[in-house]
């Protein structure tokens, strides 16, 4: 018996028809699309688009983002989450564009904590945790958690087409100015 386990993004056909807009739209920065689930590829073919062809990875939370340490360095990873409070403790979604984060949503880290935001700030990854309802704060947590997974959720896409929009832009001004290596796509890479 073969099931596959993922979280289930009640919106994905929204969010793949917003992200093909942002590739299509006049004057937003060229984008890429690749969509679909990986865990129906080969762990060949799942290796070869994190080393050698995503530039931005969009991904539930789970294990499908330990991808994220075979990307080159300064590439950048959007995790999509359901709930930031009712959610496991070791799962927290500070929101990237809070008026506190300012006018760099990567920098400095809003999850530096978190399970993949840790991953992704040792391994030189930019990240951001977006959820409909994010940490408002550490101390406001629960100690025992009411829900420990989140089979499925529902993207928040204005903040995610914002992030993947400011994530290319970035991406082609590194290389423009000679800071980052061009990867074989035309446009921005970007997984989800």
């Amino acid at each position: 018996h073969d099931t596959v386990l993922h979280r289930h993004i009640t919106n994905r056909a929204e969010l793949e028809g917003a992200l093909a807009s942002l590739a299509e739209g006049a004057g937003a920065p060229k984008v890429q699309v690749v969509a679909g689930c990986w865990e129906h590829l080969s762990l060949a073919d799942q290796a070869r688009l994190a080393i050698d062809h995503i530039e931005v990875m969009v991904q539930p939370f789970g294990a499908g983002l330990a991808w994220s340490v075979l990307m080159p360095p300064g590439s950048y990873i959007i995790e999509l989450q359901e709930d930031g409070m009712q959610s496991t403790n070791f799962v927290s979604c500070f929101s990237p564009l809070s008026p506190q984060q300012g006018s760099n949503p990567w920098w400095p880290p809003s999850n530096p904590r978190s399970e993949w935001g840790a991953w992704a700030l040792m391994n030189g990854i930019h990240f951001a945790c977006v959820s409909r309802r994010p940490t408002e704060a550490r101390c406001l947590r629960k100690f025992f958690s009411p829900i420990w997974d989140t089979p499925t959720l529902e993207a928040d896409i204005p903040a995610v087409i914002r992030l993947v929009a400011d994530a290319a832009r970035r991406l082609r001004g590194a290389e423009a100015e000679g800071t980052r290596e061009a990867l074989p796509t035309e446009g921005a890479a970007v997984a989800v």
